[in-house]
């Protein structure tokens, strides 16, 4: 299994496109999407609405994508992880190449 990282801070003008994209990949196996968000924008009621197949971690607090990396990596299930910024679309066979 793969899991995909994502950090983000007050993404409410990306966080949909990158999603989407990682919804659309024509990989086959699994693989899980998780997200560490420390926004202050509409970025949490985007996800909580429209994304309730991800793993979603709010921060109360600003954190550095750094940090954000790490926390969904304790939290990743799969072999391989992936790493993808909240403001990137990721090419359909992007998890495939991988």
């Amino acid at each position: 299994m793969i899991s995909v990282v994502i950090p983000s801070y007050n993404s409410e003008n990306t966080i949909e496109q990158c999603l989407d994209s990682l919804r659309k990949q024509s990989h086959t196996g699994r693989y899980e999407i998780i997200l560490v968000d420390s926004s202050t924008d509409g970025t949490p009621q985007i996800v909580t609405q429209n994304h309730t197949d991800i793993k979603y971690i709010h921060l109360k607090e600003k954190t550095d994508p750094g940090t954000a990396r790490n926390m969904g990596v304790a939290e990743a299930q799969g072999d391989i992880i992936a790493f993808i910024d909240s403001d990137c679309i990721a090419a359909p066979d992007w998890l495939t190449r991988i």
